[in-house]
């Protein structure tokens, strides 16, 4: 099974010459998968369509389990829940046609739900909403046409919730990891 596996990556990563960075009109589908000082572990599946060579407007939701650590006499977690929007912009490096950084501006609303587990009962502590602005700059590697891994390390955004605004500094602290896969075209065949 490793042995299959292995060899669907490696020809999922060396197909193909790579093109132009993105097209418009085409469909991407892509996850990332992310890790922070306060995240056990989180996921985040996208959706986005090609506004031209360096362009994706996406609408993406996620899911984040996190360590809740203000409370010491058991154990207790956060569950976030969220929706969004974001713009990525991708640019190659010079003399490059694989490699290149890329930028994500964007917004999600979180719905977000804090448990406290004591002597294997768990309950609810907390029920809050919570919006996310945010700033994330990142590299990309395309190993082909239709396939585009990328990684960032945070950012830079701004957090409110229960009436209190937060500038949130999260660069170096936190690892975000993924794929953007070209799908389908919305443009009309000739």
């Amino acid at each position: 099974m490793r042995k299959h596996l292995l060899a669907a990556m490696t020809v999922l990563i060396y197909s193909g010459h790579a093109s132009a960075q993105l097209e418009k009109g085409k469909i991407y589908t892509g996850i990332n998968f992310n890790r922070g000082e306060t995240i056990q572990f989180g996921y985040e599946p996208t959706l986005s369509v090609g506004l031209g060579q360096h362009g994706l407007l996406g609408v993406h939701s996620n899911y984040i389990r996190g360590r809740n650590f203000y409370y010491t006499d058991f154990r207790a977690y956060g569950v976030q829940k969220g929706i969004g929007l974001n713009y990525t912009y991708f640019r190659f490096f010079k003399n490059s046609q694989r490699l290149g950084w890329f930028t994500t501006v964007g917004a999600t609303y979180y719905r977000i739900n804090d448990y406290q587990v004591k002597n294997d009962v768990k309950s609810l502590l907390n029920k809050y909403g919570q919006t996310d602005i945010y700033l994330k700059p990142g590299i990309f590697f395309k190993s082909s046409p239709n396939v585009t891994f990328f990684a960032n390390f945070g950012g830079i955004g701004l957090n409110s919730s229960r009436g209190n605004n937060d500038l949130d500094l999260s660069f170096l602290t936190e690892l975000n990891i993924g794929v953007l896969i070209n799908i389908a075209s919305c443009k009309k065949r000739k």
